[in-house]
């Protein structure tokens, strides 16, 4: 009997040493990188245009003839990885969109030509959740919000007579701007883990406005539309 206590003790023992052992890889902590990134892209940026209610709507007229315009935007950012599935971002962005018109003739203008471009940037605060997988070769989607402070409008408009002769004007209408923006964000990609401290992300985003770029009293309801392939540097923070 006292072999036999001896004998179970030392295999309680080794059973205890073995399960200590394989826990380890269960109970060690999964990297959760932190990384800042800045990037920029282009939007391919349009509005949706409605008649505001009475008293203050007009028809629309010749807006309806409005074409797409391309404006470069701007981001910088933190990306938290939660654990191997989940990606959280929030950043700052210059977002800039808008829309041109041209003409070949205007009733107000006679012969001459006639063009506009609207121009409208909001200093943004985006947020995203993302799902991803992969580790040094990462495939991710997902969506957010991102209100949008701070903004400008300026109207450029063109006028060429029918000799040659241009002349443009520039115009700031802060005025007829909405103080607060928010759209809907988002977003897929990849990001490629090149070295332990720095990446590489090449994503497309496309933003549909909530809100109207315009403030409530103006003739017309716009939200944005936007889509650009957004690419950047990620630097990834110690902890």
């Amino acid at each position: 009997m006292k072999y036999i206590a001896l004998f179970s003790v030392f295999l309680a023992s080794q059973a205890i040493s073995q399960i200590n052992v394989e826990s380890k890889p269960e109970t060690a902590s999964t990297p959760t990188p932190t990384q800042f990134y800045f990037g920029m892209g282009r939007n391919n940026s349009f509005r949706t245009l409605e008649t505001n209610d009475a008293p203050f709507g007009k028809p629309i007229g010749y807006r309806a003839d409005e074409q797409h315009i391309k404006i470069w935007a701007y981001e910088a950012g933190i990306r938290k990885t939660v654990n191997k599935h989940l990606i959280v971002d929030g950043g700052i962005g210059i977002e800039r969109f808008g829309e041109s018109y041209a003409s070949e003739k205007q009733a107000e203008t006679g012969d001459s030509t006639y063009s506009y471009t609207n121009h409208y940037s909001y200093v943004t605060l985006p947020f995203q959740c993302y799902g991803y997988v992969g580790n040094d070769f990462k495939f991710f989607a997902g969506a957010g919000l991102q209100p949008g402070l701070v903004g400008k409008y300026v109207k450029t408009t063109t006028i060429t007579d029918s000799i040659g002769n241009s002349t443009t004007t520039e115009v700031n209408k802060p005025e007829q701007l909405s103080s607060f923006l928010l759209n809907a964000r988002m977003s897929s990609g990849i990001i490629w883990n090149w070295s332990k401290s720095m990446s590489v992300y090449v994503l497309y985003t496309y933003q549909i406005g909530l809100t109207s770029t315009y403030e409530p009293q103006q003739a017309y309801r716009h939200y944005m539309r936007a889509g650009s392939v957004r690419f950047g540097l990620s630097f990834t923070i110690p902890e």
